[in-house]
């Protein structure tokens, strides 16, 4: 139709501000408005408004531009408005996007998975869009091979770069337009100006089945890259951290044996050892390695007789062999005597406590009154301790 200079300016009008309008409240929603298409996000603001508004406000502006200014009434209205808003939302979401992402990275790359998939997929996917929009004769089968499009599409989206996968897109959209405009296809028989209005709306729908997921992917993969890095970085915290525990555990060592006397540490609530001195250890009868994970309690539990007195014999021994050097220049030789009872095995025939530490005090002042610096076990032959006058 012949536009008058009126509703040329009007119409060029609505198909400025449509786009400026979209553009701008993008930019506000989209925090990287220059890498729109990366985030699902990204995606259904770009769809919502440089497809959507924009067809819509550019609708508008020719629908009543033709309706009033150009005086074909309000009978075409709604259908003007209908073609407009769908012609120009689709320009916008088929285009913008292709012509963008060339922009971006114009660079001719292999394909990330290869040329044989590449081929397979791309191949695939043109040969079921020219089977459905270019038989020349009529096939009840056309409809039906329209949504397996999307299979490859997808495929295609995921696996391909999004410039790659959209300008697939294209080439889809090319051959169902070619078809649809030469009467064939599964649109065909809906005649040329709603047959059109449909494969617009359907390469909308395609557009944004390509965009979302090829986002989505991206999305997916920037999750698995941050992980992977976090992973790394917890993994030096925790070898940095390990590192300062062992060398805070060698510190401790040698402190523990710097000391003059056979040192034991231990935690308090359940006796776990901490560090222990080698000739601790050797007291008792262990050597230092063979003591991760015991408690103090294991040096004294022992139903053997013998075994008690052969670690009272190593106690006393390491403390005799220790020399203590005072601040005047003296040396200390400290001894100790030990004094011990066996309790029966046997439950019946159990002494209470006071029983047992009396016989062992026994034992102890017989030590100490036989000489010093000796171990002596309770026997039913030893002396009484004289009672305090």
């Amino acid at each position: 139709m012949g536009w008058g200079a009126t509703g040329a300016l009007w119409v060029t009008l609505g198909n400025v501000l449509g786009p400026v309008l979209g553009m701008a409240l993008f930019r506000l929603v989209v925090a990287d408005w220059r890498r729109p298409f990366e985030t699902a996000t990204g995606v259904g603001a770009f769809f919502l408004l440089l497809g959507g508004l924009n067809g819509l406000v550019s609708a508008v502006f020719g629908a009543t531009g033709v309706a009033f200014i150009e005086g074909r009434g309000e009978a075409v209205l709604a259908a003007t408005f209908m073609r407009w808003a769908v012609g120009d939302a689709s320009s916008a979401v088929l285009l913008a996007p292709a012509f963008f992402l060339w922009w971006r990275d114009p660079r001719l790359w292999p394909p990330s998975h290869g040329w044989l998939e590449a081929i397979v997929s791309a191949g695939l996917l043109l040969g079921i869009t020219a089977w459905a929009f270019l038989q020349p004769v009529p096939n009840p089968m056309e409809s039906g091979l329209v949504p397996l499009i999307l299979l490859p599409l997808v495929w295609v989206a995921l696996r391909a770069s999004q410039r790659d996968a959209y300008t697939l897109l294209a080439a889809v959209f090319l051959i169902m337009l070619a078809g649809t405009l030469l009467g064939r296809g599964p649109f065909a028989a809906l005649g040329s100006e709603l047959a059109l209005t449909t494969l617009q709306l359907r390469i909308v729908v395609l557009g944004a089945v390509v965009l979302l997921a090829s986002a989505l992917d991206v999305e997916r993969r920037r999750a698995m890259q941050a992980l992977a890095e976090l992973n790394a970085h917890l993994e030096e915290r925790v070898a940095e951290r390990t590192q300062l525990i062992e060398a805070s555990r060698e510190r401790l060592r040698q402190i523990v044996e710097s000391l003059p006397s056979p040192m034991v540490m231990s935690r308090a609530e359940d006796g776990l050892l901490i560090e222990i001195k080698e000739a601790a250890a050797q007291s008792v009868g262990f050597s230092r390695g063979e003591l991760p994970g015991a408690r103090t309690a294991d040096f004294y539990v022992d139903p053997d007789e013998r075994g008690a007195r052969e670690l009272a014999e190593r106690l006393r021994a390491a403390v005799e062999a220790m020399s203590i050097a005072l601040v005047d220049g003296g040396i200390i030789h400290p001894t100790i005597s030990i004094g011990g009872v066996q309790a029966t095995p046997r439950v019946d025939d159990l002494p209470s406590i006071v029983d047992l530490l009396t016989r062992a005090d026994r034992a102890l002042y017989h030590a100490k009154s036989s000489g010093r610096n000796r171990v002596v076990f309770w026997q039913e032959d030893l002396p009484d301790k004289p009672r305090p006058a």
